[in-house]
């Protein structure tokens, strides 16, 4: 996350300024990579490792599944939360109106607002150049009581390679970024309030890509001077946690890791290390955490144990029962609902069989029903 941009998004060529290409330019395609237990960036689109889809794979849902209002899970063995706890108010998924189309239905189709507004109360948009008018979109989204947190990384990023840095690539801050940040709050100001924006996505894994602590700082300082009242979102990826610094104006806080099958403390010391290093690094009480639960399924799982889609079904309660065990999350993104943006022969989980989009809704619904009212 932010992932890939759609064709005719805003790039950048080093020393030769903005310019619009008519072909699809990459941001946050990082990651580090499918590897076993391996990082593939919150959204972004990480290095898939091939293989044929059709290994215990489902087919493809022409269309898509429409969400309901919220079915009940399956039976998925192991000790079901039943009730959100006070303390999670946030649920909903990246890439749901990022202007890229799920490759597994036959519909081409970009906003998936009306798919997952009956058990999301937030939901990824992505503002890929200052200019961008998103007010409307932002308006559609909360007509289902959901609010965008907003990728904002390409107001104020270019991507330049970089061997320096863990990923291969950095995000390089624009010498006028002051500027450009006021060219899209001239243009999307009158939507830019708590009420409908949850939060700004500052940067995709800033350590991870290179980005300095004075880059981060700098833009933190800026959002947050502006627009006091809506939260600032940062998350990293876990290779790169040891060496996270979060600026004191960052509200929420995760990281990604995938491939993590058994989330659980009880079962997995090293994902708990993973909570317990990005906890570390909080540098203001008011902070709080993100989950991102990993809602896919790959052709790779299938080779490290998940040899089909619906064997995701215990690991994805696994992260619904750790965020309700641990009272500094309050919110779970799932990564991801379309499938294909990130890596071609991913699913997401409207791409899965039923019973695993009927999980998703039963969770989702839970904590929306504990969030904040529509419009607050």
């Amino acid at each position: 996350m932010p992932g890939p941009k759609p064709t005719g998004a805003e790039t950048h060529s080093p020393g030769t300024g903005d310019a619009t290409s008519g072909t699809a330019a990459t941001s946050g395609t990082g990651g580090a990579g499918a590897t076993t237990g391996g990082n593939r960036g919150a959204g972004g689109a990480g290095a898939t490792t091939g293989g044929n889809q059709g290994t215990g794979g489902a087919a493809a849902n022409t269309g898509g599944k429409a969400s309901g209002s919220g079915g009940a899970a399956s039976g998925t063995g192991g000790n079901e939360a039943t009730d959100a706890a006070a303390h999670l108010k946030y649920f909903g998924y990246y890439f749901v109106d990022v202007e890229l189309d799920d490759p597994h239905d036959a519909v081409a189709k970009t906003n998936f607002s009306d798919e997952v507004g009956a058990f999301s109360n937030v939901a990824q948009m992505t503002a890929y150049y200052p200019s961008q008018d998103l007010k409307s979109r932002i308006d559609t989204m909360n007509s289902y009581c959901m609010k965008p947190f907003i990728a904002i990384q390409d107001v104020f990023h270019y991507r330049v390679d970089d061997s320096q840095a863990p990923s291969g690539h950095r995000y390089h801050l624009y010498d006028d970024f002051q500027a450009r940040w006021g060219t899209f709050k001239a243009t999307n100001g009158t939507a830019l309030t708590p009420g409908k924006v949850a939060a700004f996505y500052l940067v995709d894994e800033p350590t991870w890509n290179g980005v300095t602590f004075a880059e981060l700082d700098a833009v933190s300082q800026t959002i947050k001077t502006d627009y006091p009242n809506i939260p600032i979102l940062l998350v990293e990826a876990y290779p790169t946690l040891i060496n996270l610094q979060v600026p004191v104006s960052v509200d929420w806080v995760g990281f990604d890791r995938y491939a993590v099958f058994d989330p659980l403390p009880s079962k997995n010391a090293s994902f708990l290390a993973d909570i317990a290093t990005l906890k570390s690094k909080l540098s203001s009480p008011h902070q709080k955490v993100f989950l991102t639960i990993d809602d896919r399924w790959e052709p790779l799982y299938a080779t490290l144990g998940i040899a089909t889609p619906e064997q995701m079904i215990p690991v994805i309660q696994d992260y619904y029962d750790l965020a309700v065990s641990d009272p500094m999350v309050v919110g779970l993104l799932g990564y991801l609902w379309a499938g294909g943006i990130g890596g071609g022969q991913e699913l997401g989980v409207r791409d899965m069989p039923q019973s695993v989009i009927d999980l998703n809704q039963q969770l989702g619904a839970k904590i929306k029903l504990n969030g904040p009212a529509c419009g607050n």
